[in-house]
């Protein structure tokens, strides 16, 4: 019987890059200790408040959450199947 190795971290980004309002932006996957901690969060203010925290801006653009105040709705849907997306765990 063969032993393949699988090498889980091969190809695998730490985050991933967006743009918002001609700003780019860049967000990192949570860790599973960091999801773990954010299913405790009761309010929603407190959930997006985690999302945000993994954003950070790559040029002089504001914070997330100040370019969201400003986005149509369109945009904020692409945002959030953006982020179902990336943090889904099914293939």
């Amino acid at each position: 019987m063969t032993q393949d190795l699988h090498n889980l971290d091969e190809g695998i980004e730490d985050s991933f890059q967006f743009q918002l309002s001609g700003k780019k932006y860049s967000m990192k996957y949570p860790t599973t200790e960091e999801i773990q901690k954010s299913q405790d969060l009761k309010k929603e203010e407190d959930q997006m408040m985690f999302i945000y925290g993994l954003i950070k801006p790559l040029d002089d653009g504001a914070p997330i959450q100040e370019a969201l105040k400003t986005a149509n709705t369109k945009v904020l849907q692409r945002f959030n199947q953006m982020i179902k997306a990336e943090f889904s765990v099914e293939d």
